[in-house]
Protein backbone atom coordinates (compact mmCIF):
# COMPACT_ATOMS: atom_id res chain seq x y z
CA UNK A 1 0.00 0.00 0.00
CA UNK A 2 1.04 3.66 -0.67
CA UNK A 3 -0.05 6.78 0.13
CA UNK A 4 0.41 10.37 -0.14
CA UNK A 5 -1.16 12.91 2.07
CA UNK A 6 -1.79 16.36 0.94
CA UNK A 7 -2.61 19.18 2.79
CA UNK A 8 -5.96 20.77 1.83
CA UNK A 9 -4.49 24.02 0.61
CA UNK A 10 -2.21 22.23 -2.05
CA UNK A 11 -4.92 20.47 -3.36
CA UNK A 12 -6.46 22.87 -5.85
CA UNK A 13 -2.70 23.44 -7.23
CA UNK A 14 -2.09 20.12 -7.22
CA UNK A 15 -5.14 18.33 -8.68
CA UNK A 16 -7.04 21.16 -9.95
CA UNK A 17 -10.07 21.01 -7.21
CA UNK A 18 -10.46 22.33 -4.04
CA UNK A 19 -9.53 19.17 -1.04
CA UNK A 20 -12.83 19.26 0.17
CA UNK A 21 -14.42 17.77 -3.54
CA UNK A 22 -12.26 14.60 -2.24
CA UNK A 23 -13.25 14.23 1.51
CA UNK A 24 -15.18 11.03 1.79
CA UNK A 25 -15.63 10.26 -2.03
CA UNK A 26 -14.26 7.66 -4.35
CA UNK A 27 -13.73 9.80 -7.27
CA UNK A 28 -12.05 8.54 -10.68
CA UNK A 29 -8.46 9.42 -11.12
CA UNK A 30 -9.65 11.10 -14.97
CA UNK A 31 -11.63 13.11 -12.86
CA UNK A 32 -8.97 14.85 -11.65
CA UNK A 33 -6.17 13.57 -13.47
CA UNK A 34 -7.72 14.12 -16.61
CA UNK A 35 -5.75 12.43 -19.84
CA UNK A 36 -3.06 12.08 -17.53
CA UNK A 37 -4.37 9.10 -15.57
CA UNK A 38 -4.06 6.20 -17.54
CA UNK A 39 -0.38 6.66 -18.29
CA UNK A 40 0.13 7.53 -14.92
CA UNK A 41 -1.20 4.57 -13.43
CA UNK A 42 0.06 2.52 -16.21
CA UNK A 43 3.86 3.77 -15.22
CA UNK A 44 2.87 2.87 -11.42
CA UNK A 45 1.80 -0.98 -12.11
CA UNK A 46 4.94 -0.70 -14.20
CA UNK A 47 7.09 -0.17 -11.26
CA UNK A 48 5.43 -2.22 -8.97
CA UNK A 49 5.83 -5.51 -10.96
CA UNK A 50 9.28 -4.45 -11.59
CA UNK A 51 9.59 -4.42 -7.52
CA UNK A 52 9.82 -0.69 -7.16
CA UNK A 53 7.23 1.79 -5.56
CA UNK A 54 4.43 3.46 -7.57
CA UNK A 55 5.01 6.65 -5.39
CA UNK A 56 7.96 7.05 -7.97
CA UNK A 57 5.83 7.83 -10.83
CA UNK A 58 3.20 9.64 -8.65
CA UNK A 59 5.95 11.73 -7.54
CA UNK A 60 7.19 12.75 -9.98
CA UNK A 61 3.79 13.38 -11.63
CA UNK A 62 3.57 15.76 -8.62
CA UNK A 63 6.55 17.97 -9.15
CA UNK A 64 5.59 17.85 -12.82
CA UNK A 65 1.95 19.67 -12.04
CA UNK A 66 3.77 22.37 -9.70
CA UNK A 67 5.96 23.28 -12.08
CA UNK A 68 2.95 24.02 -13.94
CA UNK A 69 0.95 26.24 -11.44
CA UNK A 70 1.25 29.35 -9.58
CA UNK A 71 1.71 28.22 -5.98
CA UNK A 72 1.57 31.54 -4.55
CA UNK A 73 -1.92 31.14 -3.04
CA UNK A 74 -1.21 27.93 -1.85
CA UNK A 75 2.03 28.81 0.07
CA UNK A 76 0.47 32.05 1.34
CA UNK A 77 -2.51 29.81 2.45
CA UNK A 78 -0.14 27.10 3.90
CA UNK A 79 1.97 29.41 5.58
CA UNK A 80 -1.17 31.00 7.36
CA UNK A 81 -2.76 27.64 8.39
CA UNK A 82 0.83 26.77 10.53
CA UNK A 83 0.24 29.31 12.40
CA UNK A 84 -3.31 28.95 12.79
CA UNK A 85 -3.46 25.54 13.35
CA UNK A 86 0.00 25.45 15.18
CA UNK A 87 0.69 22.68 12.57
CA UNK A 88 5.08 22.06 12.74
CA UNK A 89 4.92 22.01 16.25
CA UNK A 90 3.97 26.17 16.57
CA UNK A 91 1.39 27.28 19.21
CA UNK A 92 -2.02 27.90 17.35
CA UNK A 93 -2.82 31.32 17.23
CA UNK A 94 -5.90 33.53 16.47
CA UNK A 95 -6.73 33.72 12.30
CA UNK A 96 -6.51 37.06 12.09
CA UNK A 97 -2.66 37.08 14.03
CA UNK A 98 -1.91 34.40 11.22
CA UNK A 99 -2.98 36.57 8.55
CA UNK A 100 -0.95 39.64 9.98
CA UNK A 101 1.65 37.14 9.91
CA UNK A 102 1.31 36.88 6.08
CA UNK A 103 0.80 40.34 5.07
CA UNK A 104 -3.39 40.14 4.38
CA UNK A 105 -6.17 40.98 5.89
CA UNK A 106 -8.45 38.15 7.94
CA UNK A 107 -11.51 38.45 5.42
CA UNK A 108 -9.23 38.33 2.75
CA UNK A 109 -7.39 34.68 4.23
CA UNK A 110 -10.49 33.84 4.86
CA UNK A 111 -11.74 33.53 1.10
CA UNK A 112 -8.35 32.26 0.33
CA UNK A 113 -8.70 29.42 2.66
CA UNK A 114 -12.32 28.55 1.38
CA UNK A 115 -11.41 28.85 -2.21
CA UNK A 116 -7.88 26.58 -2.11
CA UNK A 117 -9.56 24.45 0.32
CA UNK A 118 -12.91 24.18 -0.48
CA UNK A 119 -13.70 24.51 3.53
CA UNK A 120 -13.53 27.22 6.02
CA UNK A 121 -10.86 28.26 8.16
CA UNK A 122 -12.82 26.92 10.94
CA UNK A 123 -14.09 23.65 9.65
CA UNK A 124 -10.12 22.83 8.97
CA UNK A 125 -9.37 23.77 12.76
CA UNK A 126 -12.15 21.18 13.84
CA UNK A 127 -10.87 18.63 12.08
CA UNK A 128 -7.28 19.18 12.71
CA UNK A 129 -7.62 19.85 16.55
CA UNK A 130 -9.64 16.07 16.08
CA UNK A 131 -7.02 14.61 13.91
CA UNK A 132 -4.19 15.92 16.71
CA UNK A 133 -6.27 14.56 19.66
CA UNK A 134 -7.08 10.95 18.12
CA UNK A 135 -3.10 10.95 17.18
CA UNK A 136 -2.44 11.26 20.89
CA UNK A 137 -4.79 8.95 21.92
CA UNK A 138 -3.16 6.18 19.29
CA UNK A 139 -0.27 6.15 21.44
CA UNK A 140 -1.88 4.23 24.57
CA UNK A 141 -4.14 1.55 24.81
CA UNK A 142 -6.71 3.01 27.09
CA UNK A 143 -6.97 6.64 26.88
CA UNK A 144 -7.79 9.55 29.51
CA UNK A 145 -10.81 10.92 27.27
CA UNK A 146 -11.04 13.93 29.94
CA UNK A 147 -7.11 15.07 30.24
CA UNK A 148 -6.64 14.63 25.80
CA UNK A 149 -9.84 16.77 25.59
CA UNK A 150 -8.57 19.47 27.52
CA UNK A 151 -5.50 19.15 26.68
CA UNK A 152 -6.80 19.91 23.13
CA UNK A 153 -8.37 22.69 23.48
CA UNK A 154 -12.15 20.69 24.13
CA UNK A 155 -14.06 22.43 26.51
CA UNK A 156 -14.52 19.02 28.37
CA UNK A 157 -15.19 15.76 27.49
CA UNK A 158 -18.79 16.07 26.34
CA UNK A 159 -17.57 18.40 24.11
CA UNK A 160 -15.13 16.18 22.99
CA UNK A 161 -17.71 13.69 21.99
CA UNK A 162 -19.93 16.01 20.29
CA UNK A 163 -17.00 17.38 17.92
CA UNK A 164 -16.24 13.73 17.62
CA UNK A 165 -19.49 12.27 16.22
CA UNK A 166 -20.14 15.32 14.58
CA UNK A 167 -16.90 15.09 12.47
CA UNK A 168 -16.98 11.00 11.98
CA UNK A 169 -20.19 9.75 13.29
CA UNK A 170 -18.71 8.41 15.88
CA UNK A 171 -17.70 8.65 20.14
CA UNK A 172 -13.76 8.89 20.40
CA UNK A 173 -13.96 5.49 22.16
CA UNK A 174 -15.43 3.70 18.69
CA UNK A 175 -12.92 5.94 16.89
CA UNK A 176 -9.99 4.56 18.99
CA UNK A 177 -10.72 0.95 18.82
CA UNK A 178 -11.25 0.97 15.05
CA UNK A 179 -8.26 2.43 14.32
CA UNK A 180 -6.31 -0.15 16.62
CA UNK A 181 -8.13 -3.11 15.05
CA UNK A 182 -7.11 -1.65 11.62
CA UNK A 183 -3.49 -1.71 13.01
CA UNK A 184 -3.63 -4.79 14.61
CA UNK A 185 -4.55 -6.25 10.90
CA UNK A 186 -2.33 -4.37 9.53
CA UNK A 187 0.79 -5.67 11.25
CA UNK A 188 -0.61 -9.17 11.82
CA UNK A 189 -1.27 -9.13 7.86
CA UNK A 190 2.05 -7.97 7.15
CA UNK A 191 4.08 -10.43 9.44
CA UNK A 192 2.60 -13.17 8.15
CA UNK A 193 3.67 -11.88 4.31
CA UNK A 194 0.19 -11.00 3.31
CA UNK A 195 0.83 -7.63 2.44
Amino acid sequence: MAAVVVRPEWTRAIFGVPGARLDDDAVPAGDILGPSAAPLRDRAVARVLGGGSPMVPLLAWVEDRLTRVDLGASRLVGAALDRALGREGGVPVALHRAADAVGVSERHLRRLVRRMTGAGAKGLHRVHRLQQLVEAADRVERPRWSSLAVAHGFYDQAHLIQECRALTGETPVEVHRHRRDEHVRFFQYAVAGRL
